[in-house]
């Protein structure tokens, strides 16, 4: 088995297939590494609400306070899912800070 790094995963995050851009977020948000964050917040703006929600996801597992801010915004997506995912995500923030 083959580790990428995380340069990686985020280069896996422009890919044009939904599954490895899938794969790279669950990915990037089990490593936890705080040079995910960024690469992550420009995610909550995919087209796919399922890379949007997965984003949210793994914001909150790293628990990087710069992702308060968008995942804020993320509240008022217009998928329910992206924005409970996002609520979960800041309260999982909150929490570890």
């Amino acid at each position: 088995m083959v580790l990428y790094s995380i340069a990686g995963y985020v280069a896996d995050l422009r890919n044009e297939n939904l599954r490895i851009r899938s794969s790279a977020v669950e990915a990037l948000g089990i490593i936890g590494d705080h040079k995910a964050i960024q690469p992550l917040i420009k995610t909550l703006n995919d087209e796919s609400q399922i890379l949007r929600r997965k984003a949210a996801e793994a914001l909150g597992k790293i628990g990087d306070l710069r992702a308060l801010e968008p995942l804020t915004t993320a509240l008022r997506d217009n998928d329910f899912g992206v924005r409970s995912s996002a609520a979960k995500a800041l309260q999982n923030i909150k929490k570890s800070s």
